[in-house]
């Protein structure tokens, strides 16, 4: 069986390298004689991490200038991408040879901008079309889809979903959805299903020095992620500006009450070193760390050294160790529930207030654009009056949710290859 994920991100971003790895783990399964390919905006850093895997690497058909950072290096880089068709031919060739062309999870099908989308979602879009073109089967796997704030991504992305070529459409949470519902025709609805974020599959190992590193910190430790998120529901530069410097001052706040009230370490976790300047939390979390330097208990305020995050299970491992999580960046909330830690999830999309509600722990999210120290700090005492309540409400939450993606990924994958026996079906399910 020969499948190729369309769409992965970048290995520098940890949260959709979780997403792939747990994609990977559960292919593998279903298709003992696996052999998977997969497109990367960042190819030759992604070859080095999924090379040893056997998994080859292609650079997306077109590029989208967000990847690179500084105008000479956009220009460079989008020509460079351009330019190269043997790159392209190979990807046409990949396509063509795949049994099963699969959308990778995540949330990448939504544009703010107010007349036309943007190259990413161009990108994405196109990766798909050419995979109808070329009469393939296409699932996609768990997304999000939206907000839309012009009137032609929903139109291209309507026509792509309602071909018959898009055999599965997957969905990460109710609002995602209610849109898709709204959008397309009554035949594609039946093709809709809820399936919660695959990162839910990981599990926690780790390499024990980065359980030891945490280990040494005195406790309770709050872990944090943050990320450079430009507000895009206000007007203008200024705006966007002074939102996000609300968001910095409100996390050095509640950082210095945490710290003043309870003792302890926060630790900075950088978890997306881009691509792309704006994707960059090591550079928000060391202005954060400079930042936090000058507060009451700062010194106890650590920035965990980003070189040293290497996968996913880093991240959870580290999150083992924490009592709880503030956790800006989407999937650090994910990997501290598979870590069955504690979580304050700061939503800035509909992506983190739906999965949130879905798995029940809505009442653990707050709103990235009214965030404040007094709210957090209700729910930090929370946590840590009752924080074997609260990790057993975890564990048991993620415990009942894996058998449920898996069960909604077997559906979909069944019978799409002719080689792929009752029999092999049948111990695929006993095995999950």
């Amino acid at each position: 069986m020969k499948i190729l994920l369309l769409n992965t991100h970048s290995t520098l971003n940890l949260g959709d390298t979780g997403i792939v790895l747990a994609q990977i783990q559960i292919l593998e399964k279903i298709f003992p004689d696996l052999k998977i390919s997969l497109t990367s905006r960042t190819p030759r850093i992604d070859r080095a991490f999924y090379g040893p895997l056997g998994i080859k690497i292609y650079p997306p058909f077109i590029p989208a200038p967000g990847v690179f950072t500084g105008i000479r290096a956009k220009c460079m880089g989008c020509l460079k991408n351009l330019v190269n068709l043997p790159e392209k031919y190979r990807l046409l060739r990949e396509i063509k040879d795949s049994d099963l062309i699969i959308s990778n999870g995540g949330g990448y099908f939504y544009s703010y901008r107010k007349t036309i989308p943007g190259p990413t979602f161009i990108q994405y879009v196109l990766h798909i079309k050419l995979a109808i073109f070329l009469n393939k089967p296409v699932i996609l796997f768990p997304q999000s889809f939206g907000p839309f704030s012009n009137s032609i991504a929903p139109g291209l992305l309507k026509r792509i979903l309602q071909n018959k070529n898009v055999i599965r459409i997957l969905v990460r949470e109710e609002i995602s959805r209610r849109l898709l519902i709204e959008l397309l025709d009554a035949p594609t609805r039946k093709k809709l299903d809820l399936c919660p974020d695959l990162a839910l599959l990981l599990e926690n190992k780790g390499r024990p020095e980065i359980s030891r590193w945490v280990s040494l910190c005195p406790r309770p430790i709050l872990a944090l992620t943050l990320r450079d998120w430009n507000f895009p529901e206000v007007e203008g530069r200024t705006q966007s500006a002074n939102k996000r410097e609300e968001y910095l001052n409100s996390l050095l706040e509640i950082s210095e009450a945490f710290l003043g009230q309870f003792g302890g370490t926060v630790v900075i976790v950088p978890q997306v070193k881009g691509p792309g300047k704006l994707e960059d939390d090591t550079l928000i979390s060391k202005e954060f760390w400079r930042r936090s330097r000058q507060l009451e208990g700062g010194k106890n305020i650590l920035l965990f050294p980003p070189e040293r995050l290497t996968s996913p299970y880093d991240i959870i491992a580290l999150f083992s160790r924490s009592d709880l999580v503030v956790a800006t960046r989407f999937h650090s909330a994910l990997f501290a529930l598979v870590a069955s830690t504690p979580i304050i999830s700061i939503g800035y999309q509909h992506k983190s207030s739906g999965m949130l509600r879905a798995l029940g722990l809505e009442d653990f999210l707050v709103d990235i654009g009214t965030l404040s120290c007094k709210d957090v700090l209700v729910l930090i005492k929370r946590i840590l009056n009752r924080p074997d309540e609260i990790r057993s409400r975890i564990k048991n939450i993620v415990d009942s949710t894996r058998p449920l993606i898996t069960a909604r990924l077997r559906d979909s994958l069944d019978n799409l290859s002719p080689d792929y026996s009752q029999d092999n079906k049948n111990r695929v399910r006993e095995e999950m």
